[in-house]
C-alpha cells in the first residue's frame, strides 16, 4: 500500500531536482523530458557499469571516464573530451555507439534509434539536468610503488674498501663513497679538543670541564675515543 506514494515522491524530487539545475542551464521542459527518457536510461543500464563513481570504486572504471553526472560526462576521460556540444559527429560517444573509432558498449552495439537520439541530444546542446562532480581517478602505480626502496627487502651491502684511515667504521667507508661519487672532497679530521667537546654536548648536553678536556688530549691510546663514548654513554646524565 505504501510502495505507490513513496515511488511518486521520489519520481517527484528527482524532477524537482532536474528542473532546479534546468533553470541554470536554460533547460526547456522538452529538453529535460528527452533527456530522461531517451537517455539516462540507456546510460544507467549500459555504461554505468563501467562509467561512473560507482565503477571507480570496485576498480571496474574503463577509460577514466565517468557518465554518471554532468560534470564528469563534460570532463571526459583518458582520451579527452567525448561530447562536443552541438556537434555529434565530432563527439567521441557517438563516435564509439556508432562502433566508429571504440565500439560501445563492448558488448553489442545499440539500436540505430538509440544511436539516432543521443545523436540528437548531442546536436541539441547534449543538455543534461544532472548534478554532480566527477570523482577524481587514482594515478596510483601499485607496481611503480613496490619498486620504492623502502618497500625492498632488507640485505646487506658490500662495505666500501678504504685504503687510508684503517681504523674507519663502515659508516665511514659508505659516507667516504657517496663524498667521492657527488665529487666533494672531506673536510680535515677534527683536533682532540673539538672532538671531546662535540662528544659531551652530542651526549650529555654539557661542556666538559678543562680538566676533562687535557685528560683525552694527553690519552694518546687508540682505543682513547671508544672509551670515552663508552664512558659518557654509561653516565647518568646521557640523554637528559
Amino acid at each position: 500500500m505504501t510502495k505507490t506514494p513513496i515511488a511518486l515522491c521520489f519520481v517527484t524530487t528527482l524532477f524537482g531536482w532536474s528542473v532546479a539545475i534546468a533553470q541554470q542551464q536554460k533547460l526547456s521542459p522538452q529538453d529535460i523530458a528527452f533527456f530522461e527518457k531517451k537517455i539516462r536510461p540507456i546510460l544507467v543500464a549500459h555504461c554505468y557499469s563501467c562509467h561512473s563513481a560507482q565503477a571507480l570504486k570496485t576498480k571496474t572504471l574503463r577509460g577514466g571516464l565517468q557518465l554518471d553526472n554532468r560534470a564528469a560526462l563534460r570532463k571526459g576521460g583518458d582520451s579527452g573530451a567525448v561530447i562536443v556540444p552541438g556537434k555529434p559527429k565530432e563527439s567521441l560517444l557517438v563516435q564509439a555507439l556508432n562502433y566508429e573509432s571504440l565500439e560501445m558498449p563492448p558488448k553489442g552495439k545499440l539500436p540505430a534509434r538509440v544511436i539516432a537520439d543521443f545523436q540528437e541530444w548531442v546536436a541539441r546542446g547534449a543538455l543534461d539536468p544532472r548534478r554532480g562532480t566527477a570523482v577524481a581517478s587514482s594515478k596510483i602505480d601499485l607496481e611503480q610503488g613496490r619498486k620504492h626502496w623502502a618497500y625492498r627487502p632488507l640485505k646487506r651491502p658490500p662495505v666500501p674498501q678504504m685504503i687510508e684511515a684503517s681504523n674507519a667504521s663502515a659508516i665511514d667507508a659508505f659516507l667516504r663513497r657517496r663524498l667521492e661519487t657527488a665529487r666533494l672532497q672531506q673536510v680535515s679530521q677534527a683536533d682532540r679538543t673539538t672532538l671531546v667537546r662535540r662528544l659531551y654536548f652530542d651526549l650529555l648536553g654539557l661542556p666538559p670541564t678543562p680538566e676533562q678536556i687535557q685528560s683525552f688530549v694527553d690519552d694518546e691510546s687508540p682505543e682513547a675515543y671508544t672509551r670515552l663514548v663508552d664512558r659518557l654513554l654509561a653516565s647518568p646524565h646521557f640523554g637528559e
